[in-house]
């Protein structure tokens, strides 16, 4: 009397082995794929951030300013003392090459153009301001 409904201990390591395999190959692209989406939503976030800041002095004509520091920028309205922090993800860093403020006039004209650089873990970007109303860029560098 043998009873052939069920699996044997060899074929289940078996599986157990494959399926380890396949995990242990598919973490490295799903740590990759996480990295590229936080890079993206950071870089999303700085730019409405600085938009948010632009449309508010033009509108309101209130002096708001952004505060660039090593691990985190800070947004600040100078009339009501309100200030927004964003933090930087883990291993990120703001290097700040000519002011750390970044604001603009009533027209939407930037105060103090120049480029701050920010390295995430794996590359290392830089943020542009230009003469005039245009907007920043952002490249990889």
């Amino acid at each position: 009397m043998t009873n052939e409904k069920g699996f044997t201990l060899i074929e289940m390591l078996l599986v157990l082995v494959i399926w380890s395999i396949i995990v242990l190959l598919g973490a490295p692209l799903v740590s990759s794929i996480i990295e590229q989406q936080e890079e993206k939503h950071f870089f999303n976030q700085l730019e409405s951030d600085i938009l948010y800041v632009q449309n508010m002095t033009i509108g309101t004509g209130e002096y708001m300013r952004m505060h660039m520091h090593e691990t985190k920028y800070d947004i600040i309205d100078r009339e009501s003392g309100k200030r927004i922090t964003r933090q930087l993800p883990d291993g990120w860093k703001i290097q700040v090459r000519v002011s750390p403020v970044i604001s603009f006039s009533s027209f939407g004209v930037i105060k103090n153009p120049g480029s701050f650089t920010i390295t995430t873990k794996n590359k290392k970007y830089s943020v542009v301001f230009r003469f005039g109303k245009g907007r920043e860029y952002i490249e990889e560098s």
